[in-house]
């Protein structure tokens, strides 16, 4: 387990619904910016089940939360849920920290956790890239239309090789989708909206490239 951090859980039930909830708490001195979860389910008929659940909320030091979700500054907890694969309850559940990463770029844990943190956020700066030229060239060429910006978002989606890879791409995909609907109202706000959309992208990427440098 790692130290600064501590996990509580406990298993809920919603009638055909089943999850494991609970919260971290941050008992260091210093932020976290990201952490990974050990999750291992024991069942009485069936070999025990281990998985990783991790949340890197790195992007929102450089753009913060409407809610105030964010880093996990020290004292702090925040609430997790699991839910569980099938109808099959286990007979024990254990969730526990194994590795976290720092505001100031160190990480401590499991190294290969720690590894695929830091991976994530180097395609992140891969994709923030992507999102600005490829917006920006839209604007330059005069091709603004609802059409490009859809063939933008298929185009993002389909370069993503798994669900965790979508990253930043997912945030341009929802973004998109927003500008359009709001453009079948207000047709003059689909440049404004690309151009808001391009600065954010701006954020996001001034943020990866400094969250992706390991200390």
């Amino acid at each position: 387990m790692v130290r600064p951090l501590i996990a509580f859980s406990a298993l809920l039930l919603f009638g055909s619904s089943r999850a494991v909830k609970g919260h971290i708490t941050n008992i260091g001195t210093r932020t976290a910016t990201a952490w990974s979860l050990r999750i291992a389910f024991t069942y009485s008929d069936r070999p025990r089940s281990t998985s990783y659940m991790d949340q890197d909320n790195y992007h929102l030091v450089a753009v913060p939360a409407p809610d105030g979700h964010g880093p996990l500054r020290a004292g702090q907890s925040v609430a997790f849920i699991v839910g569980l694969p099938d109808t099959i309850l286990p007979i024990a559940t254990s969730i526990v920290p194994v590795a976290v990463v720092y505001d100031d770029g160190t990480g401590i844990g499991q190294t290969e956790r720690v590894d695929a943190i830091f991976a994530r956020r180097l395609r992140d700066v891969d994709a923030a890239k992507e999102i600005v030229s490829e917006l920006q060239t839209l604007v330059t060429n005069g091709r603004l239309t609802t059409e490009a910006l859809q063939q933008l978002s298929n185009d993002l989606k389909a370069t993503a090789s798994s669900e965790q890879d979508l990253g930043l791409r997912s945030v341009a995909v929802s973004n998109i989708a927003v500008i359009i609907w709001r453009q079948q109202g207000q047709p003059a706000s689909l440049s404004s909206g690309v151009a808001s959309l391009i600065s954010l992208f701006n954020q996001y990427l001034q943020g990866a490239q400094q969250h992706s440098q390991r200390r």
